[in-house]
């Protein structure tokens, strides 16, 4: 208290015209018009500033909350346009067989009840080797497991052989050894009558020979009477992988297929352009666990 006293003493003439100041400027602001509207105006000026900077700070502390709500917003949005991807490869597959065969496209939408598609991003994808592999971003926390197939939108892409909590590695279709069995179905093309209703049964082989090229073996013999160039390979769904009919490719050496030990091979152009890919689906089967278990203490070799 008495430093108060003591501060005051010593400026009490300061204080004094300070205190004159604004009594002074009080009464020309009171009595003048003039002064009481540019005083208006200057305190409307400082007041918006005021609150122009105010609002500012309250922006910034507030970016990252509409932040995390733009992000999850993001999130959604493209949740919603890979499940819309998914049911385009799957009416792509109705529409693709429709031209083939009805019969063939009335099964393929039976199969398509049995198999959910996980989407995913490719992070990694190798194309110029003998063992070509995808990496992942979805893991077995995601739903993903070893051994399930990987389609994209053009068709197949490969198979699970390693998955973590959140990543999983692909084994590409591109790789020396990936094996499916597949079926050769008429083309739109093909003018040959008596087609089989069920097409040729053939494995699917890639052989390094390029990443848009690979083979189908082990077809039998009298399949050349009715194959052309252009026939659809897809997927036979002999297996709860893949479904059946997803795309693989299309014959284009009909008239020089090789022939070894009573069985021809033909080669094919892939479906899919491996050094474009960016999103694909993973396959999951409701039925494996079930249908797997009816196998188990059958004789594997």
């Amino acid at each position: 208290m008495l430093r108060l006293f003591n501060f005051l003493s010593a400026n009490r003439n300061a204080i004094l015209f300070i205190a004159l100041e604004l009594i002074a400027f009080n009464l020309i602001v009171r009595t003048n018009e003039v002064q009481q509207h540019k005083m208006g105006d200057a305190l409307l000026e400082v007041s918006g500033e005021v609150q122009q900077v105010r609002g500012g700070i309250m922006e910034y502390f507030l970016l990252e909350q509409k932040n995390a709500l733009l992000i999850s917003a993001d999130s959604t949005r493209q949740q919603e346009l890979d499940q819309l991807r998914a049911e385009v490869i799957r009416l792509r597959g109705q529409l693709e067989q429709q031209k083939v065969d009805s019969a063939f496209t009335d099964s393929l939408v039976i199969q398509a009840d049995t198999f959910r598609f996980i989407p995913a991003r490719v992070l990694r994808n190798s194309t110029h080797k003998k063992y070509n592999y995808l990496t992942l971003d979805l893991g077995t926390e995601q739903g993903v497991e070893v051994g399930q197939g990987v389609i994209g939108p053009g068709g197949l892409i490969g198979k699970v052989i390693k998955a973590s909590s959140d990543y999983s590695l692909v084994q590409s279709a591109i790789n020396l050894d990936f094996r499916v069995p597949v079926r050769v179905r008429k083309g739109p093309e093909n003018t040959r009558d008596n087609y089989p209703a069920g097409g040729f049964l053939g494995f699917f082989k890639w052989t390094s020979d390029g990443i848009s090229e690979a083979y189908v073996t082990n077809l039998p013999e009298n399949s050349a009477g009715f194959i052309q160039n252009k026939d659809l390979v897809v997927t036979a769904g002999s297996s709860t992988i893949f479904p059946e009919g997803i795309r693989v490719g299309e014959l284009i050496n009909e008239g020089n297929p090789e022939r070894r030990d009573g069985v021809i091979n033909y080669q094919i152009r892939l479906a899919v352009d491996f050094s474009t890919l960016n999103h694909v689906f993973v396959v999951e089967s409701p039925l494996k666990a079930q249908l797997d278990s009816l196998e188990v203490d059958l004789p594997q070799e």
